[in-house]
């Protein structure tokens, strides 16, 4: 989960400006991804920060989304920003607070029975088979 986000964030950072929205919705369907995993393990365990970690999800969510809003009318500079200089600053601090909050335990290892929704190449949701 987390190698997929990252890869996703690398590959987002380093593409040129013709394939950035097609990598920066790979990006926001892995967050998405990584984020339900998260909720759904919390969820399973009854861990009392659930809606704390929702509502944070959901703001993380929201940015992406209205980066990618002024992504598609040729507005690139927020869609940058977010993934050169905040996504690479709050991700790693939010993925190890999950770590120490989940009890250091691989939520993948947990969750094989959780289909995470995704999002196919055109921004369509589709899910996990």
């Amino acid at each position: 989960m987390l190698g997929r986000v990252a890869k996703a964030l690398q590959s987002a950072a380093k593409a040129k400006d013709a394939e950035f929205e097609k990598r920066f919705l790979e990006l926001t369907a892995e967050i998405e991804s990584a984020f339900f995993m998260e909720e759904a393990w919390m969820e399973i365990r009854g861990l009392p920060t659930l809606k704390s970690q929702r509502e944070q999800h959901a703001r993380v969510l929201q940015g992406m989304h209205y980066a990618h809003a002024a992504l598609m009318q040729g507005q690139t500079a927020s869609s940058r920003k977010v993934v050169t200089s905040l996504l690479p600053l709050w991700l790693p601090e939010h993925f190890a607070s999950m770590r120490q909050a989940l009890g250091q335990r691989k939520v993948h290892n947990v969750l094989t029975h959780v289909t995470a929704p995704r999002r196919d190449a055109s921004g369509g949701r589709r899910f996990r088979q």
